[in-house]
């Protein structure tokens, strides 16, 4: 589950990136930020994740990375965070564990559908 929390938050950063640069996208990109915090604080709450994951994730170049390739990426971690946290769901022994990774699932679906067109 920590993976799934550093994979939010690269979301998060990257999101706020392109809203920032992006005027024509400003809102799609604003769209996914919500959701890229909320599965982090889902499995924030799984007690089997650190206390305090946030140092773990580095600041990514996206100098060098379209809007579109960034839509596209991010579709698909969404699509393989969607996957994986299913089965981390149905395979917890904690139900707090199950329940976040069924919250956090659902957050990742919303980002899928923001970027999914775009794949």
């Amino acid at each position: 589950m920590f993976v799934g929390w550093e994979a939010f938050q690269f979301i998060a950063i990257v999101a706020d990136y392109y809203a920032g640069r992006v005027p024509t996208g400003f809102a799609t990109w604003m769209s996914a930020l919500a959701p890229a915090c909320e599965g982090r604080d889902h499995l924030s709450s799984a007690s089997s994740i650190p206390e305090d994951p946030a140092p773990r994730v580095a600041q990514p170049d996206l100098g060098l990375v379209t809007e579109d390739d960034a839509a596209s990426g991010l579709a698909g971690l969404a699509q393989e965070l969607i996957r994986r946290l299913q089965a981390a769901a149905s395979s917890a022994t904690v139900p707090e564990d199950s329940l976040a990774c069924k919250r956090a699932a659902e957050s990742a679906t919303g980002i899928y559908r923001l970027f999914a067109s775009d794949t």
